[in-house]
């Protein structure tokens, strides 16, 4: 198959080598070169700018599937442009099948938020859930809800924490469920979706239970580092992941834990 992955930060590198390795080939858009990349044909365009698409299309005219891991900057108050881009790649790839990589963030509280679970109304919520409209509106589009990324690759807890003296701040309660994927359990998954042709709305997490308060120690203690680890506020929603709908389709595998390489 010939994957375009748009987007292509730590997740989709992660992809890339999965996708090789059962012989696809990968084509990955990014902004701008950031660092040496050999495992994908890289496009260096801006996928949220009608101009980019014409050295897109010449390099992939007719990819067999799509990936978008594209970020929003929600956390500067802004969506990227990628209302747009949505736009944009529905628009010059009207049939290629797709996969969008958005985030359980858009949840409220909630015990055992599946993905039929209310929904958040703030001004990040409501910027992911306009991207995930635009990509549902197609036929072949699945939209896949991320917990936190953890992984070797995702070090900005671990250099944060390697900053702090006595304590280290953590937003919401220490007792919430801590929800989170391995980026390896995520990519592995996303290549399993792609080969069973999946679609519609799933939600992702490990099915390993932890606080808030375990990870932060755990990340802790395996710096070597005798953080005190304290809320910084407790107006973070409170939520556990309900992923019974993935982990009966893919009741095979097993999940890697936040501590795992």
């Amino acid at each position: 198959m010939n994957i375009l992955i748009i987007g292509y930060g730590k997740l989709a590198r992660s992809l890339a080598v999965i996708l090789r390795e059962v012989g696809d080939q990968v084509w990955g858009v990014q902004r701008e070169q950031k660092d040496a990349v050999d495992d994908a044909r890289m496009i260096y365009a801006d996928a949220a700018s009608e101009e980019a698409y014409a050295s897109i299309k010449a390099a992939v005219p007719n990819p067999d599937y799509i990936v978008v891991t594209a970020s929003p900057g929600l956390r500067g108050g802004g969506d990227n442009n990628l209302t747009n881009m949505a736009k944009l790649i529905i628009e010059h790839y009207p049939d290629a099948p797709l996969l969008y990589t958005s985030s359980t963030y858009v949840y409220a509280s909630g015990n055992s938020v599946d993905e039929e679970a209310a929904l958040l109304d703030d001004k990040r919520a409501q910027h992911l859930l306009a991207i995930e409209s635009i990509f549902a509106k197609r036929e072949h589009s699945l939209i896949l809800r991320l917990s936190a990324i953890v992984g070797a690759k995702r070090n900005y807890i671990r250099e944060a924490m390697r900053k702090a003296t006595q304590s280290y701040a953590v937003s919401g309660p220490l007792n919430r469920r801590f929800n989170f994927i391995h980026e390896d359990d995520a990519a592995e998954v996303i290549v399993e979706l792609i080969k069973l042709g999946s679609t519609g709305l799933f939600n992702l997490s490990s099915n390993h239970k932890i606080t808030a308060l375990d990870y932060y120690q755990g990340i802790s203690t395996e710096e070597g580092l005798k953080l005190e680890i304290v809320e910084k506020d407790t107006k973070q929603a409170s939520k556990s992941i309900n992923c019974d709908k993935i982990y009966t389709l893919l009741s095979e595998r097993s999940w890697r834990n936040y501590l795992d390489a």
